[in-house]
């Protein structure tokens, strides 16, 4: 299995390992706001990277949890949002290219605990290691009696 690194500062690179005559896709996932408050946004990076040699047509698939709600998605860099539909396809990505898709919501005012959220994508291209599909992020909200 290859290892798969994601840098903590911007701009927050995927490490490029090469596959052979197959899609190989490698998921990563940056939230903005790593200490939300009821009423704040929140906005995720989902970079699909295909470290493949032949081209993948990825969806993002994201189930929001409840306590985010208003989730919307840009694929132009945060320049048109629009209602978030569950999952979206993301188009050809060649070998060695990447494709970002931005989700965002606002944290309901009741909210508590933490944001849990998980980002998941499939292809019609076979991936041979699909266990870095999966992103899971676990997002804490700040009370607002918090100081």
């Amino acid at each position: 299995m290859a290892k798969v690194t994601v840098s903590n500062t911007p701009p927050y690179e995927l490490t490029n390992v090469e596959y052979s005559g197959t899609a190989k896709l490698v998921t990563a996932a940056i939230t903005d706001n790593a200490n939300p408050k009821p009423g704040d946004t929140v906005t995720t990076a989902v970079t699909v990277r295909n470290n493949g040699s032949a081209a993948a047509f990825p969806t993002v698939g994201y189930a929001p949890p409840p306590s985010l709600t208003n989730v919307e998605y840009s694929t132009d860099c945060g320049n048109i949002w629009r209602p978030w539909p569950g999952s979206h396809a993301l188009g050809g990505i060649p070998g060695g290219s990447s494709a970002k898709v931005l989700i965002r919501g606002k944290v309901s005012p009741k909210a508590a605990g933490s944001l849990d959220n998980t980002y998941t994508v499939t292809s019609s291209a076979g991936d041979i290691i699909s266990e870095d599909n999966t992103v899971r992020t676990n997002i804490p909200i700040v009370s607002l009696g918090a100081s």
